[in-house]
Protein backbone atom coordinates (compact mmCIF):
# COMPACT_ATOMS: atom_id res chain seq x y z
CA UNK A 1 0.00 0.00 0.00
CA UNK A 2 1.36 3.43 -0.94
CA UNK A 3 1.54 6.01 1.64
CA UNK A 4 -0.64 8.44 0.34
CA UNK A 5 -2.95 5.64 0.13
CA UNK A 6 -2.53 4.20 3.77
CA UNK A 7 -2.90 8.55 5.48
CA UNK A 8 -5.90 8.76 3.33
CA UNK A 9 -7.65 5.13 4.37
CA UNK A 10 -6.58 6.66 8.07
CA UNK A 11 -8.13 10.02 7.63
CA UNK A 12 -11.31 8.43 6.19
CA UNK A 13 -11.55 5.44 9.10
CA UNK A 14 -10.94 7.59 11.84
CA UNK A 15 -13.13 10.88 10.84
CA UNK A 16 -16.07 8.35 11.53
CA UNK A 17 -16.24 4.58 11.65
CA UNK A 18 -20.45 4.43 10.79
CA UNK A 19 -19.43 6.83 8.05
CA UNK A 20 -16.80 4.87 6.34
CA UNK A 21 -18.99 1.96 6.31
CA UNK A 22 -21.51 3.89 4.34
CA UNK A 23 -19.27 5.25 1.81
CA UNK A 24 -17.86 2.21 1.45
CA UNK A 25 -21.48 0.38 0.82
CA UNK A 26 -22.65 3.59 -1.49
CA UNK A 27 -19.48 4.00 -3.70
CA UNK A 28 -19.92 0.57 -5.37
CA UNK A 29 -23.82 0.52 -6.70
CA UNK A 30 -24.26 -3.95 -6.59
CA UNK A 31 -28.09 -3.68 -6.34
CA UNK A 32 -30.35 -4.99 -9.35
CA UNK A 33 -32.23 -1.84 -10.87
CA UNK A 34 -35.49 -3.02 -9.43
CA UNK A 35 -33.74 -3.26 -6.07
CA UNK A 36 -32.63 0.90 -6.57
CA UNK A 37 -36.21 1.19 -8.08
CA UNK A 38 -37.90 -0.13 -4.66
CA UNK A 39 -34.97 1.72 -2.50
CA UNK A 40 -35.85 5.05 -4.34
CA UNK A 41 -39.62 4.95 -4.14
CA UNK A 42 -39.45 4.05 -0.16
CA UNK A 43 -36.78 6.80 0.13
CA UNK A 44 -39.67 9.37 -1.56
CA UNK A 45 -42.58 8.09 0.92
CA UNK A 46 -39.96 9.03 3.64
CA UNK A 47 -39.16 12.56 2.72
CA UNK A 48 -42.39 13.68 1.91
CA UNK A 49 -43.35 12.21 5.11
CA UNK A 50 -40.94 14.36 6.80
CA UNK A 51 -41.30 17.11 5.27
CA UNK A 52 -44.68 17.28 5.73
CA UNK A 53 -44.33 16.94 9.49
CA UNK A 54 -41.70 18.63 10.33
CA UNK A 55 -41.37 21.75 7.66
CA UNK A 56 -43.30 24.75 7.95
CA UNK A 57 -43.84 24.98 4.16
CA UNK A 58 -44.57 21.64 3.10
CA UNK A 59 -47.40 21.01 5.58
CA UNK A 60 -48.78 24.69 4.52
CA UNK A 61 -48.32 23.83 0.92
CA UNK A 62 -49.45 20.29 0.71
CA UNK A 63 -52.33 21.00 2.57
CA UNK A 64 -53.61 24.25 0.06
CA UNK A 65 -52.93 21.67 -2.85
CA UNK A 66 -55.21 19.16 -1.41
CA UNK A 67 -52.33 16.65 -1.02
CA UNK A 68 -51.17 14.36 2.09
CA UNK A 69 -48.38 11.61 2.41
CA UNK A 70 -50.77 9.28 2.54
CA UNK A 71 -51.97 10.09 -0.77
CA UNK A 72 -48.54 8.35 -2.13
CA UNK A 73 -49.21 4.19 -2.17
CA UNK A 74 -47.79 3.60 -5.67
CA UNK A 75 -46.04 4.80 -8.46
CA UNK A 76 -48.91 6.22 -10.40
CA UNK A 77 -49.60 8.40 -7.13
CA UNK A 78 -46.36 10.20 -7.30
CA UNK A 79 -48.26 12.48 -9.74
CA UNK A 80 -50.59 14.04 -7.36
CA UNK A 81 -47.38 15.65 -5.00
CA UNK A 82 -47.47 19.32 -5.98
CA UNK A 83 -43.86 20.61 -7.50
CA UNK A 84 -42.28 23.57 -6.15
CA UNK A 85 -39.77 26.03 -7.82
CA UNK A 86 -37.40 28.44 -7.40
CA UNK A 87 -40.07 31.32 -6.19
CA UNK A 88 -41.55 29.16 -3.53
CA UNK A 89 -37.79 28.77 -2.12
CA UNK A 90 -37.13 32.40 -2.07
CA UNK A 91 -40.41 33.47 -1.06
CA UNK A 92 -40.51 30.85 1.67
CA UNK A 93 -37.20 30.55 2.77
CA UNK A 94 -37.67 30.75 6.85
CA UNK A 95 -40.11 28.19 6.49
CA UNK A 96 -38.41 25.94 4.30
CA UNK A 97 -36.07 24.25 6.73
CA UNK A 98 -36.23 22.08 10.07
CA UNK A 99 -36.10 24.26 12.89
CA UNK A 100 -34.85 21.57 15.06
CA UNK A 101 -32.01 20.66 13.76
CA UNK A 102 -28.98 22.28 15.56
CA UNK A 103 -27.54 24.99 13.10
CA UNK A 104 -23.95 23.52 13.43
CA UNK A 105 -24.70 20.24 11.31
CA UNK A 106 -26.28 23.15 8.65
CA UNK A 107 -24.01 24.55 5.05
CA UNK A 108 -25.09 27.19 3.00
CA UNK A 109 -25.03 26.97 -0.74
CA UNK A 110 -25.90 29.34 -2.93
CA UNK A 111 -25.97 29.94 -6.84
CA UNK A 112 -27.37 32.77 -9.06
CA UNK A 113 -28.56 30.81 -11.51
CA UNK A 114 -29.58 32.25 -15.26
CA UNK A 115 -32.12 34.86 -13.76
CA UNK A 116 -29.22 36.24 -11.78
CA UNK A 117 -31.28 36.33 -8.81
CA UNK A 118 -29.44 34.16 -5.92
CA UNK A 119 -30.97 31.48 -4.35
CA UNK A 120 -29.86 29.60 -1.32
CA UNK A 121 -30.14 26.50 0.46
CA UNK A 122 -29.21 24.62 3.39
CA UNK A 123 -27.37 21.27 3.31
CA UNK A 124 -26.85 18.61 6.03
CA UNK A 125 -23.05 18.65 6.69
CA UNK A 126 -23.72 14.63 8.44
CA UNK A 127 -24.31 13.62 4.87
CA UNK A 128 -20.97 11.94 3.86
CA UNK A 129 -20.78 14.10 0.54
CA UNK A 130 -17.70 12.62 -0.52
CA UNK A 131 -18.54 9.16 -1.09
CA UNK A 132 -19.89 10.85 -4.50
CA UNK A 133 -16.73 12.05 -5.33
CA UNK A 134 -15.03 8.13 -4.59
CA UNK A 135 -18.48 6.64 -6.51
CA UNK A 136 -17.48 8.41 -9.76
CA UNK A 137 -13.31 8.54 -9.31
CA UNK A 138 -13.83 4.72 -8.73
CA UNK A 139 -15.88 4.50 -12.46
CA UNK A 140 -12.52 6.18 -13.92
CA UNK A 141 -10.07 4.26 -12.55
CA UNK A 142 -8.50 7.53 -10.78
CA UNK A 143 -7.57 7.33 -7.09
CA UNK A 144 -8.92 9.32 -4.70
CA UNK A 145 -5.26 10.05 -2.79
CA UNK A 146 -3.31 10.85 -6.09
CA UNK A 147 -2.64 14.45 -7.01
CA UNK A 148 -5.51 16.65 -8.53
CA UNK A 149 -5.56 19.84 -10.19
CA UNK A 150 -8.96 21.80 -10.56
CA UNK A 151 -9.88 25.11 -12.67
CA UNK A 152 -12.16 26.86 -11.08
CA UNK A 153 -12.92 30.29 -9.59
CA UNK A 154 -10.66 30.69 -6.14
CA UNK A 155 -12.86 29.59 -2.72
CA UNK A 156 -10.21 29.07 0.07
CA UNK A 157 -8.19 32.02 0.92
CA UNK A 158 -5.83 32.34 3.85
CA UNK A 159 -6.50 30.15 6.70
CA UNK A 160 -8.48 28.32 4.62
CA UNK A 161 -6.65 27.49 2.26
CA UNK A 162 -3.97 26.58 4.85
CA UNK A 163 -6.60 24.30 6.40
CA UNK A 164 -7.23 22.59 3.15
CA UNK A 165 -3.77 21.83 2.23
CA UNK A 166 -3.48 20.00 6.03
CA UNK A 167 -6.63 17.84 4.85
CA UNK A 168 -5.75 16.79 1.85
CA UNK A 169 -2.04 16.08 2.33
CA UNK A 170 0.19 14.49 1.36
CA UNK A 171 -2.10 14.19 -2.13
CA UNK A 172 -1.56 17.92 -3.51
CA UNK A 173 -4.41 20.21 -4.84
CA UNK A 174 -3.81 23.18 -6.91
CA UNK A 175 -6.26 25.10 -8.41
CA UNK A 176 -6.26 27.52 -11.60
CA UNK A 177 -8.72 30.43 -10.57
CA UNK A 178 -10.39 31.09 -13.89
CA UNK A 179 -12.80 33.94 -12.91
CA UNK A 180 -10.21 36.06 -14.59
CA UNK A 181 -6.37 34.46 -16.25
CA UNK A 182 -3.61 36.03 -17.34
CA UNK A 183 -1.33 34.40 -19.47
CA UNK A 184 1.41 34.11 -16.64
CA UNK A 185 -1.02 31.94 -14.96
CA UNK A 186 -1.57 29.99 -17.37
CA UNK A 187 2.31 29.20 -17.27
CA UNK A 188 2.45 28.90 -13.43
CA UNK A 189 -0.40 26.28 -13.48
CA UNK A 190 1.14 23.95 -16.92
CA UNK A 191 4.52 24.29 -14.19
CA UNK A 192 2.37 22.96 -11.51
CA UNK A 193 1.01 19.86 -13.16
CA UNK A 194 4.63 18.93 -15.14
CA UNK A 195 6.23 18.94 -11.77
CA UNK A 196 2.83 17.02 -9.64
CA UNK A 197 1.66 14.85 -12.23
CA UNK A 198 -2.13 14.94 -11.05
CA UNK A 199 -3.86 12.15 -12.14
CA UNK A 200 -7.27 13.69 -12.81
CA UNK A 201 -8.66 17.60 -13.76
CA UNK A 202 -11.76 18.95 -12.79
CA UNK A 203 -13.18 22.47 -13.87
CA UNK A 204 -15.94 24.91 -15.98
CA UNK A 205 -16.04 23.55 -19.26
CA UNK A 206 -14.99 27.28 -20.10
CA UNK A 207 -12.37 27.48 -17.94
CA UNK A 208 -10.84 23.70 -19.01
CA UNK A 209 -11.37 24.61 -22.91
CA UNK A 210 -9.49 28.41 -22.68
CA UNK A 211 -6.93 26.19 -20.88
CA UNK A 212 -6.57 23.90 -23.70
CA UNK A 213 -6.48 26.81 -26.13
CA UNK A 214 -3.75 27.98 -24.36
CA UNK A 215 -1.50 24.60 -24.50
CA UNK A 216 -2.38 24.23 -28.00
CA UNK A 217 -1.32 27.77 -29.28
CA UNK A 218 1.87 27.19 -27.38
CA UNK A 219 2.91 24.09 -28.09
CA UNK A 220 2.22 22.55 -24.87
CA UNK A 221 1.57 18.44 -24.21
CA UNK A 222 0.51 17.49 -20.76
CA UNK A 223 0.52 13.45 -19.96
CA UNK A 224 -0.60 11.35 -17.10
CA UNK A 225 -3.91 12.12 -16.84
CA UNK A 226 -6.57 9.37 -16.20
CA UNK A 227 -9.62 11.71 -16.63
CA UNK A 228 -10.52 15.03 -16.91
CA UNK A 229 -13.87 15.67 -15.13
CA UNK A 230 -16.53 18.55 -16.42
CA UNK A 231 -18.95 20.61 -14.81
CA UNK A 232 -21.01 23.52 -14.74
CA UNK A 233 -22.36 23.98 -18.23
CA UNK A 234 -23.70 21.95 -20.97
CA UNK A 235 -21.09 20.17 -23.29
CA UNK A 236 -20.45 19.68 -26.62
CA UNK A 237 -19.29 16.87 -28.46
CA UNK A 238 -16.64 19.76 -30.83
CA UNK A 239 -15.58 20.89 -26.99
CA UNK A 240 -14.90 17.51 -25.64
CA UNK A 241 -13.09 16.29 -28.37
CA UNK A 242 -10.98 19.26 -28.64
CA UNK A 243 -10.01 19.40 -24.64
CA UNK A 244 -9.60 15.32 -24.78
CA UNK A 245 -7.07 16.08 -27.96
CA UNK A 246 -5.02 18.60 -26.16
CA UNK A 247 -4.92 16.99 -22.71
CA UNK A 248 -4.51 13.48 -23.74
CA UNK A 249 -7.29 12.41 -21.52
CA UNK A 250 -10.91 11.21 -21.33
CA UNK A 251 -13.27 13.77 -20.96
CA UNK A 252 -16.19 13.30 -18.23
CA UNK A 253 -19.17 14.77 -17.92
CA UNK A 254 -21.13 15.41 -15.10
CA UNK A 255 -25.02 16.73 -13.92
CA UNK A 256 -25.83 19.18 -10.69
CA UNK A 257 -27.10 22.05 -9.80
CA UNK A 258 -26.21 24.24 -6.87
CA UNK A 259 -29.70 23.06 -4.85
CA UNK A 260 -29.00 19.57 -5.36
CA UNK A 261 -25.30 18.27 -5.49
CA UNK A 262 -24.06 15.08 -7.39
CA UNK A 263 -26.73 14.28 -9.68
CA UNK A 264 -25.34 11.99 -12.29
CA UNK A 265 -22.15 11.44 -14.32
CA UNK A 266 -20.37 9.52 -16.86
CA UNK A 267 -18.30 6.51 -16.59
CA UNK A 268 -15.67 4.87 -18.87
CA UNK A 269 -18.30 3.89 -21.86
CA UNK A 270 -19.20 7.59 -22.19
CA UNK A 271 -23.07 6.47 -23.71
CA UNK A 272 -25.19 8.72 -21.66
CA UNK A 273 -24.66 9.96 -17.77
CA UNK A 274 -25.39 7.24 -14.88
CA UNK A 275 -28.19 8.66 -12.85
CA UNK A 276 -27.55 8.58 -8.88
CA UNK A 277 -31.28 6.99 -8.91
CA UNK A 278 -30.43 5.39 -5.01
CA UNK A 279 -30.01 8.91 -3.29
CA UNK A 280 -32.08 11.50 -5.74
CA UNK A 281 -34.99 11.12 -7.83
CA UNK A 282 -35.47 13.12 -11.19
CA UNK A 283 -38.46 13.19 -13.75
CA UNK A 284 -38.76 14.84 -17.38
CA UNK A 285 -42.45 16.37 -17.65
CA UNK A 286 -44.12 17.71 -20.71
CA UNK A 287 -45.31 21.44 -20.16
CA UNK A 288 -48.71 19.26 -19.31
CA UNK A 289 -46.99 18.40 -15.85
CA UNK A 290 -47.00 14.90 -17.60
CA UNK A 291 -43.85 12.04 -18.25
CA UNK A 292 -42.81 13.58 -21.57
CA UNK A 293 -42.31 11.56 -24.39
CA UNK A 294 -38.60 10.26 -24.01
CA UNK A 295 -38.20 10.99 -27.64
CA UNK A 296 -37.95 14.37 -26.69
CA UNK A 297 -36.25 16.57 -24.23
CA UNK A 298 -38.77 17.13 -21.04
CA UNK A 299 -39.16 19.66 -18.18
CA UNK A 300 -36.23 18.53 -15.09
CA UNK A 301 -37.99 17.96 -11.39
CA UNK A 302 -35.55 16.80 -9.10
CA UNK A 303 -36.16 15.56 -5.30
CA UNK A 304 -33.29 15.14 -3.25
CA UNK A 305 -33.98 11.51 -1.01
CA UNK A 306 -31.73 12.93 1.55
CA UNK A 307 -31.66 16.40 2.57
CA UNK A 308 -34.13 16.29 5.44
CA UNK A 309 -32.42 19.81 6.99
CA UNK A 310 -34.01 21.60 3.80
CA UNK A 311 -36.07 18.89 1.42
CA UNK A 312 -36.27 19.68 -2.37
CA UNK A 313 -39.28 17.77 -3.44
CA UNK A 314 -40.35 17.65 -6.97
CA UNK A 315 -38.45 21.00 -8.04
CA UNK A 316 -38.49 22.19 -11.30
CA UNK A 317 -34.95 23.86 -12.44
CA UNK A 318 -35.52 24.85 -15.65
CA UNK A 319 -33.32 22.61 -17.32
CA UNK A 320 -33.44 20.24 -19.67
CA UNK A 321 -33.34 16.35 -19.96
CA UNK A 322 -34.60 12.68 -20.96
CA UNK A 323 -33.75 9.44 -20.17
CA UNK A 324 -32.19 6.28 -22.49
CA UNK A 325 -33.78 3.67 -23.80
CA UNK A 326 -30.23 1.81 -23.35
CA UNK A 327 -28.39 0.02 -21.01
CA UNK A 328 -24.65 0.27 -19.96
CA UNK A 329 -22.18 -2.45 -20.72
CA UNK A 330 -20.32 -1.37 -17.58
CA UNK A 331 -22.46 -3.23 -15.57
CA UNK A 332 -23.17 -0.12 -13.15
CA UNK A 333 -27.30 -0.84 -12.51
CA UNK A 334 -28.04 3.13 -12.10
CA UNK A 335 -30.21 4.54 -15.63
CA UNK A 336 -29.18 6.30 -17.85
CA UNK A 337 -29.96 10.00 -18.50
CA UNK A 338 -28.78 12.01 -21.70
CA UNK A 339 -26.64 14.97 -21.63
CA UNK A 340 -29.29 17.82 -19.83
CA UNK A 341 -29.68 21.18 -21.77
CA UNK A 342 -29.07 23.77 -18.88
CA UNK A 343 -28.70 27.13 -19.47
CA UNK A 344 -24.81 28.52 -20.53
CA UNK A 345 -23.26 31.52 -19.47
CA UNK A 346 -21.25 33.36 -21.71
CA UNK A 347 -18.19 35.48 -20.60
CA UNK A 348 -16.97 38.94 -20.82
CA UNK A 349 -13.48 40.08 -22.22
CA UNK A 350 -11.18 43.03 -21.89
CA UNK A 351 -9.38 44.75 -24.81
CA UNK A 352 -6.16 42.70 -23.74
CA UNK A 353 -7.79 39.52 -24.07
CA UNK A 354 -8.51 38.52 -20.62
CA UNK A 355 -11.35 36.55 -20.15
CA UNK A 356 -13.88 36.84 -16.84
CA UNK A 357 -15.91 33.44 -16.41
CA UNK A 358 -19.76 33.61 -17.52
CA UNK A 359 -19.86 30.91 -14.32
CA UNK A 360 -17.79 32.86 -11.73
CA UNK A 361 -19.75 36.00 -12.74
CA UNK A 362 -23.77 34.15 -11.56
CA UNK A 363 -22.12 34.07 -7.76
CA UNK A 364 -20.49 37.77 -7.07
CA UNK A 365 -23.53 38.26 -5.28
CA UNK A 366 -23.52 34.39 -3.19
CA UNK A 367 -22.00 36.91 -0.13
CA UNK A 368 -25.14 39.54 -0.14
CA UNK A 369 -28.14 36.89 -1.71
CA UNK A 370 -30.82 39.43 -0.20
CA UNK A 371 -29.83 42.78 -1.25
CA UNK A 372 -31.19 42.24 -4.87
CA UNK A 373 -34.34 40.34 -7.04
CA UNK A 374 -31.91 40.37 -9.96
CA UNK A 375 -29.28 41.23 -11.99
CA UNK A 376 -28.37 41.23 -15.56
CA UNK A 377 -24.47 42.00 -17.30
CA UNK A 378 -24.34 43.89 -20.29
CA UNK A 379 -20.72 44.65 -22.17
CA UNK A 380 -21.05 47.27 -24.29
CA UNK A 381 -19.16 48.09 -27.45
CA UNK A 382 -16.32 49.89 -26.11
CA UNK A 383 -15.79 47.02 -23.55
CA UNK A 384 -17.36 48.98 -20.80
CA UNK A 385 -19.45 47.04 -18.15
CA UNK A 386 -22.76 47.80 -16.96
CA UNK A 387 -23.99 45.46 -13.58
CA UNK A 388 -27.93 46.05 -14.03
CA UNK A 389 -29.51 45.14 -10.98
CA UNK A 390 -33.28 45.16 -9.22
CA UNK A 391 -32.90 46.52 -5.70
CA UNK A 392 -34.79 43.93 -3.12
CA UNK A 393 -37.52 45.61 -0.83
CA UNK A 394 -36.33 47.90 1.88
CA UNK A 395 -32.33 48.07 0.25
CA UNK A 396 -30.78 51.33 -0.49
CA UNK A 397 -29.43 52.00 -3.76
CA UNK A 398 -26.49 53.31 -1.98
CA UNK A 399 -25.37 49.88 0.40
CA UNK A 400 -22.19 49.95 0.57
CA UNK A 401 -22.24 46.16 -0.74
CA UNK A 402 -22.98 47.20 -4.08
CA UNK A 403 -19.89 49.10 -4.37
CA UNK A 404 -17.98 46.41 -2.81
CA UNK A 405 -18.94 44.07 -5.83
CA UNK A 406 -18.30 46.98 -8.23
CA UNK A 407 -14.63 46.91 -7.22
CA UNK A 408 -14.39 42.82 -7.05
CA UNK A 409 -15.45 43.26 -10.68
CA UNK A 410 -13.19 46.08 -11.30
CA UNK A 411 -10.49 43.78 -9.84
CA UNK A 412 -11.16 40.80 -12.04
CA UNK A 413 -10.42 43.04 -15.63
CA UNK A 414 -7.61 44.23 -14.05
CA UNK A 415 -8.87 48.08 -14.50
CA UNK A 416 -9.03 47.87 -18.07
CA UNK A 417 -11.80 48.65 -18.61
CA UNK A 418 -14.96 50.67 -16.89
CA UNK A 419 -17.39 49.01 -14.41
CA UNK A 420 -20.91 50.37 -13.64
CA UNK A 421 -23.48 49.36 -11.60
CA UNK A 422 -27.12 50.77 -12.55
CA UNK A 423 -30.29 49.90 -10.75
CA UNK A 424 -32.82 49.05 -13.11
CA UNK A 425 -36.74 48.29 -13.18
CA UNK A 426 -36.89 45.25 -15.50
CA UNK A 427 -34.35 43.26 -17.00
CA UNK A 428 -33.38 42.85 -20.50
CA UNK A 429 -35.13 39.70 -22.63
CA UNK A 430 -35.45 38.11 -25.78
CA UNK A 431 -38.80 36.87 -26.80
CA UNK A 432 -39.33 35.70 -22.97
CA UNK A 433 -35.48 34.28 -22.24
CA UNK A 434 -33.31 36.18 -20.39
CA UNK A 435 -29.79 35.99 -20.50
CA UNK A 436 -27.66 36.30 -17.72
CA UNK A 437 -24.62 38.03 -19.68
CA UNK A 438 -24.87 40.12 -22.73
CA UNK A 439 -22.19 40.80 -24.77
CA UNK A 440 -22.32 43.28 -27.34
CA UNK A 441 -18.95 43.25 -28.79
Amino acid sequence: MSFKRLIFSIKLFISNINRYKFIKRLTYVDLSFDEISQLNFQKRISIIQFAYDNVEFYKKFYDENNFHPKDLKTESDWLKVPIINKNHIKNNFETFYDKKVSKKYFFTSSTGGSTGKPLSVFFDKRFPFQFLFLRVLNWWGVNPWDNQAYIFRSVNKGLSKFINILKWWPTKRFLLDCSSVSNEEYWSFYKKIKKNRPTFIQGYVGGLFEFAEFLKKNDLSISGLKAVWVTSSPLSEPTREFIQNVLNAPVYDQYGCGEIFWLAAECKKQCGLHFFYDIRHIEFLNDDYLPSDNSEFGNVVLTDLENKIFPIIRYENNDKGRWLNSTCSCGINLPLIDKIKGRVTDSIRTPSGLSVDGVYLTTIFDDYPYILDGFQIIQNPDYSININIILAAGIDSNDYRFLEVENIIQKKVRNEVPVFIKFVDTLISDRGKQKFIISNL
